[in-house]
C-alpha cells in the first residue's frame, strides 16, 4: 500500500493492473476525494489538482485491501 500526504494526513492508494486495458493505475479512497475538492466541485490548491490527476479513480477504503481483479470489476461497474 503507498499513500498521499495531503494536509498532514495520509491516504492509502494503489497501484492496480487492469488486465482488459494491459495497463496500470492508481487507485486511492474516496476520503481522499472529498478533501481534494471544496464544495465538490473546485480544487482545494494547486497540489490538490496535482494528486487528482495521478489518480484513476477513487473507491471506499476498504476496497483497496481487494485483489486486484476484484477492484477491476468495481471499477468498471462504476464507470
Amino acid at each position: 500500500m503507498e499513500y498521499f500526504e495531503y494536509k498532514g494526513k495520509s491516504y492509502p492508494s494503489k497501484s492496480v493492473y487492469f488486465q482488459n486495458e494491459n495497463n496500470e493505475y492508481i487507485i486511492s479512497t474516496e476520503d481522499l476525494s472529498s478533501a481534494l475538492l471544496q464544495n465538490g466541485s473546485d480544487y482545494d490548491s494547486d497540489e490538490a489538482r496535482y494528486i487528482d490527476e495521478k489518480i484513476f479513480f477513487f473507491v471506499p477504503e476498504d476496497i483497496l485491501t481487494k485483489s486486484d481483479e476484484f477492484i477491476e470489476r468495481y471499477v468498471d461497474e462504476g464507470i
